[in-house]
């Protein structure tokens, strides 16, 4: 492999790494997926935005990531595309993704525009690419017909038209197995799926069609609980500050490309654990340091065993992590949707209450229970992801009033 920041010794490293079946690069085939939506959208605080890449830390690699479509990725690797085959498809299979916006009120719906990550009734793809490693994720119709989904699936025809979008990825080390990008961006998600699953209102489907592509991650439970014992009363630029503070002091330095300023992991529950108060405030955390501090503490002498929380049932994972300083309703269903996969949380901040009340209880005083027991029975099996796109819709694209 041929990496243009590996220079030197590196490229030694690299090239015997890659003999090996290791890469410096691997491209994911997506159907409907908003990279720079679900980076930005709140549930992780890592990721910034360079060189038309986003930069960020997972566990102790350091990664940038780009979206594009399958003609790009040539450019990306320094090498020539080889030619795509085309896997057995069926009209019926989730290969195809419909070309529709959410179906509105009147029941009309827009066409999705064309370019790169766009185009209607895209097939799968199985690349054959010299210089990378490549994953097909699930495909799928964002709007399957039937159901409680938010639209309706659109007519596809069996010819070839663009190609499927890609998630381009480089670290800095060579990575003979990628599974753990794949597991955290989660694209073998059929999002298809989790649309068909929301309620046909109409919120929902302004929500869907303003974020259309937002998908959930897949956090190390750790820094997810930690980071969102940060986030209390702090904006999401604050948040990322006191974040990058706590690696920078007490984190490792991970790998990154020559040339590049250091970067760091985030720090264990051992090492914060073992800070002191103050120095954790100089990070700029205020009143949440000593939450943090205990909380770290607990989880560091398996008070609390954050891995065995996927196997829990959602009401004894939420009440396991509530025992924790700092932590409440809210913060413990952060991290059951974003680090454990229980898409039966809901988390209610003021973003959620504010498109709750806005939306569907308008000029109505509602308590914070009732809202907790609508969004229980009103958005179904995966009202996790329904939050999320009420979260981001709320905060981004419309003013709710109180």
């Amino acid at each position: 492999m041929t990496a243009s920041f590996i220079k030197s010794n590196s490229l030694s490293a690299a090239t015997c790494a890659e003999a090996a079946g290791a890469s410096l690069r691997a491209s994911f085939s997506v159907r409907d997926y908003d990279l720079v939506t679900t980076l930005t959208s709140g549930q992780a605080f890592r990721w910034h935005l360079r060189d038309g890449w986003w930069e960020g830390v997972i566990g102790s690699r350091w990664v940038r990531l780009r979206a594009g479509a399958v003609a790009e990725t040539d450019a990306v690797t320094g090498g020539v595309v080889g030619q795509a085959s085309r896997l057995p498809l069926g009209r019926s299979a989730p290969e195809f993704v419909a070309g529709e916006t959410p179906a509105r009120a009147a029941g009309t719906a827009a066409p999705l525009p064309t370019g790169p990550g766009s185009s209607q009734c895209a097939p799968k793809m199985a690349l054959a690419l010299p210089n990378e490693i490549s994953f097909i994720g699930r495909g799928g119709p964002p709007f399957p017909s039937g159901g409680r989904g938010v639209g309706r699936e659109g007519d596809c025809n069996d010819s070839f038209p663009e190609p499927p979008a890609v998630i381009l990825a480089e670290t800095a080390e060579p990575v003979s197995d990628w599974r753990w990008l794949s597991s955290y961006l989660q694209v073998e998600q059929d999002l298809a799926q989790v649309l068909a699953s929301f309620p046909d209102d109409e919120p929902m489907r302004a929500a869907v069609a303003a974020c259309r592509g937002l998908r959930l991650l897949r956090q190390d439970p750790w820094e997810c609980l930690a980071s969102f014992i940060l986030s209390s009363t702090k904006r999401i630029v604050q948040i990322q500050q006191i974040v990058e503070q706590l690696g920078e002091q007490f984190g490792e330095q991970v790998i990154v490309p020559p040339n590049h300023e250091p970067v760091y992991s985030f720090p264990s529950a051992v090492r914060i654990g073992a800070v002191g108060e103050s120095k954790l405030r100089a990070c700029k955390m205020g009143f949440r340091a000593p939450n943090l501090r205990a909380t770290a503490q607990m989880v560091a002498r398996g008070e609390v065993d954050l891995d065995r929380l996927p196997a829990l049932p959602v009401s004894e994972a939420r009440a396991t992590l509530m025992r924790l300083p700092g932590v409440g309703r809210k913060i413990a269903d952060c991290v059951l949707l974003f680090a454990c996969g229980f898409q039966d949380a809901f988390p209610v901040d003021v973003w959620v209450m504010k498109a709750l009340r806005g939306l569907y209880f308008p000029r109505r005083r509602v308590s914070l229970k009732r809202l907790q027991e609508f969004a229980a029975t009103h958005f179904g099996p995966w009202r996790g992801y329904a939050q999320q796109y009420l979260f981001h819709y709320a905060r981004v694209h419309v003013k709710l009033k109180e």
